[in-house]
């Protein structure tokens, strides 16, 4: 008889079960074909799940849409934005109007705010007047649409004279001038600066920070180091300025003040404020603000423009 070979005793060592691995098999296949049965059950005998009801939200929306609808009709077809509803624009009357002789409750029918007003008020207290539409404009706190929608209401009255020669009555319209204007530009503010003659919204405001940055101002002359002033400029404004008193300067102690707060001053650079201070701490408190023209930096020219802002204590 010929015996198995070790070929077919592999390969029945691979199909042969026990009785455990045998009932693991039974029960993996019968748990197959419940799900095979069951996705095919609901496949095609879907369950009925109860219907809900949304008629209420669906009425709801039909409400909002029908409401939202009525609201767009109302509006115009040009584009509306929030600011078209807002109290202040929605009450504006326009009407003529001389910008020398109106209330401020009249100012505020045309639209302007409590700040605007009191910046004119200040303006024409002052002695500022207007004697054209465009010195309305020149108001550094009337924005470009402030004078466009106002521009054409603008009626700034001329002074008429009577006169009688030979019995017959004529009438001229009176040329005046600008009258002698004399303002202190170690005080003046935007709007007081904006009454002299060359000085517009622009150059009031960089007159007036440039001041901070100085701390004031000791000479007209310094005038010319504004941006924007030019050598024409400034011969039209300094005949109509001057400075009454230089006490109120803001000075800086070079025996206490860093370098960092000394190169903030327009006349003093980085390098030259950390020299002072160098110096300050290799030989001691200054004496006298004269002892910085020994700083190589220092020339007499820059001398004289710096020694107004500086003092020792």
């Amino acid at each position: 008889m010929k015996k198995p070979s070790r070929f077919t005793d592999s390969w029945k060592d691979v199909f042969t079960f026990s009785a455990g691995e045998k009932r693991g098999i039974y029960v993996l296949l019968i748990i197959i074909l419940i799900l095979a049965g069951a996705i095919w059950f609901y496949r095609y005998y879907p369950p009925a799940f109860p219907k809900e009801d949304y008629s209420a939200f669906e009425k709801e929306v039909d409400e909002f849409l029908a409401a939202q609808a009525q609201h767009d009709s109302l509006k115009p077809s040009a584009q509306v934005t929030e600011k078209d509803f807002s109290p202040k624009k929605s009450s504006i009357i326009y009407f003529d109007f001389d910008p020398n002789n109106i209330s401020a409750e009249r100012w505020k029918q045309l639209g302007l705010n409590n700040g605007q007003i009191r910046a004119i008020n200040n303006y024409q207290s002052k002695g500022g007047k207007f004697r054209k539409k465009e010195d309305f404009k020149k108001m550094y706190v009337i924005s470009e649409n402030d004078y466009a929608r106002l521009e054409p209401y603008i009626k700034i009255k001329e002074q008429q004279h009577d006169t009688t020669k030979y019995g017959e009555k004529k009438s001229f319209t009176l040329v005046t001038t600008h009258p002698a204007i004399h303002i202190d530009i170690g005080i003046a503010d935007t709007v007081e600066l904006l009454a002299v003659k060359g000085i517009g919204p622009s150059r009031a405001r960089g007159i007036f920070k440039y001041r901070q940055l100085l701390g004031g101002y000791y000479s007209v002359n310094q005038l010319r180091e504004v941006y924007g002033i030019d050598s024409a400029a400034y011969a039209e404004i300094a005949e109509q300025v001057f400075i009454k008193d230089v006490s109120n300067i803001s000075k800086i102690n070079i025996n206490t003040a860093t370098s960092e707060q000394m190169s903030k001053h327009p006349y003093i650079r980085k390098k030259l404020a950390e020299i002072i201070v160098r110096y300050r701490n290799q030989n001691g408190n200054y004496s006298d603000i004269a002892a910085i023209k020994k700083m190589p930096l220092v020339n007499d020219s820059l001398y004289f423009k710096l020694a107004p802002y500086l003092k020792v204590e």
